[in-house]
């Protein structure tokens, strides 16, 4: 749920790359293979406005790869202007006979031809596995709950993602292989998303979306007294600075995050007996728990996950305990202890 950051980002193998050094490498890997599919594109070509549409995409290419979120809409971008051509002959159709196309009652779009084109699901198979390592993103960016990784398999890349698109591919084909609309995800959060639409406050790559809202449990009693220890337990979703309820309400219904983390009633009880604990046990002079440790190492171990807030990406639920934690304690993590640098 924090923003991915593509400033010194560091890969699953350890190293740090810069935002513009994954940029050239990303436009170097796909522009070739994308041009030379847009070159062969075999479509009707009577029709000027498609000609128009595949010599624009050809000329823009690599603005089109590394396109803003923030430009998208904006009526004078490259964007819009191959859009504004695409409403008007979008849903022409064409049969496919001896390797061309005619117009006719049933057969492929230009929206599917152009998807052809920039070959998602070929790239999915080869670059996008080789950027999701560099990304290393590890969890689902939407939820906070799902792993999103990539494994390797006797030696065979075996992959153990998926990339919503955050402006759907069906609408904007051409930007299917954008690399600021690949948000790596987990299956839930894609298939609930869907073809769906976000304002950019929820867009990984330009927001924390961690910042528009709190966990908060309505009735601690549920919490502190449940005999029964049931896992189903209210949460309220609480929207922060200017994020107003019903942004926050088509998010968490969009991705379901009210149902997925009402059912963790067992770790809400954990997170609210830690907190009422820690004060004993983060005393060295009742138990030196830890030797040698930070207070931040210390309350890392206590906790169980990560308490720094941009850290949540690294392990699931970390944005769930980190509120609840704030919640029974009644003060920030931060002000709890000094966070000192590991």
């Amino acid at each position: 749920m924090n923003k991915i950051d593509l400033n010194n980002r560091v890969s699953v193998d350890g190293k740090s790359h810069s935002q513009k050094a994954i940029e050239r490498w990303y436009v170097k890997c796909v522009r070739c293979k994308i041009t030379g599919n847009l070159n062969n594109l075999q479509f009707h070509k009577s029709c000027k406005q498609e000609i128009q549409i595949v010599n624009y995409l050809k000329q823009n290419i690599k603005s089109f790869l590394l396109i803003d979120p923030n430009d998208i809409n904006k009526s004078n971008s490259n964007n819009m202007i191959v859009y504004t051509m695409f409403r008007s002959c979008k849903q022409n159709k064409y049969n496919k006979t001896n390797k061309i196309y005619n117009t006719a009652s049933q057969g492929e779009t230009l929206c599917k031809l152009i998807l052809d084109a920039f070959d998602y699901k070929g790239f999915r198979k080869t670059i996008l596995i080789k950027l999701a390592r560099i990304l290393n993103v590890k969890i689902c960016p939407y939820c906070n709950m799902q792993y999103t990784l990539v494994a390797d398999e006797n030696s065979s890349s075996l992959a153990k993602f998926q990339f919503d698109h955050f402006f759907s591919k069906q609408e904007y084909p051409w930007l299917s292989m954008s690399l600021y609309n690949l948000i790596p995800s987990c299956a839930e959060c894609n298939h609930g998303k869907s073809t769906g639409t976000l304002g950019l406050k929820f867009h990984p790559y330009k927001s924390d979306i961690y910042k528009q809202f709190v966990f908060r449990i309505p009735n601690t009693e549920d919490v502190l007294y449940d005999i029964q220890k049931k896992d189903y337990i209210n949460i309220d979703l609480i929207h922060q600075n200017a994020t107003t309820s019903t942004e926050l309400k088509e998010y968490y219904q969009m991705f379901h995050i009210k149902t997925l983390y009402q059912r963790h009633g067992d770790i809400a009880r954990e997170v609210f007996a830690k907190a009422y604990q820690y004060p004993y046990w983060s005393n060295p002079q009742n138990y030196n728990w830890v030797p040698n440790y930070s207070p931040m190492n210390q309350l890392r171990l206590y906790l169980g996950t990560y308490v720094r807030q941009e850290e949540i990406e690294k392990r699931p639920m970390t944005k769930f305990i980190q509120d609840l934690w704030e919640q029974a304690r009644g003060k920030p993590i931060d002000a709890e202890i000094r966070l000192e640098d590991e």
